[in-house]
């Protein structure tokens, strides 16, 4: 499968618009739409942003032999998801959740701490 064709299948995967992928990676849409035709190569820039930003392996999206999908997984689609909504917050918003990580993660430290260093992963539960 040619990496076009993965491109495209990988942003359906995660149930992105071309729109909103194409402005994930800092390119037009026509840009993109182009990319997934195949009549305009990605760049190497484009393909490591896709390999970053969405937790896909660039080895994978450059091999054209390797057609093994299962390396998208659920974790994959889900920090994708995660990082579609952030990308799209206007600067202070991304600002306010950034501030927010960083108390989460102040929180949980202070309550591994008071379970005697106990690092299980396991923070406040939510549910």
């Amino acid at each position: 499968m040619k990496t076009h064709e993965k491109i495209r299948e990988v942003r359906k995967r995660l149930g992105i618009s071309q729109t909103d992928f194409a402005a994930s990676l800092g390119v037009t849409a026509a840009n993109m739409n182009g990319i997934e035709k195949g009549r305009t190569n990605p760049s190497n820039t484009l393909i490591r942003s896709i390999s970053i930003l969405y937790h896909i392996p660039e080895d994978w999206l450059k091999d054209e032999e390797n057609e093994d999908f299962s390396i998208i997984s659920s974790d994959n689609l889900y920090y994708a998801g995660v990082m579609d909504r952030f990308l799209r917050l206007e600067q202070p918003y991304r600002e306010f959740v950034d501030r927010q990580l960083d108390e989460l993660l102040k929180l949980q430290e202070m309550e591994r701490k008071m379970r005697g260093g106990d690092d299980d992963g396991e923070g406040i539960s939510c549910s």
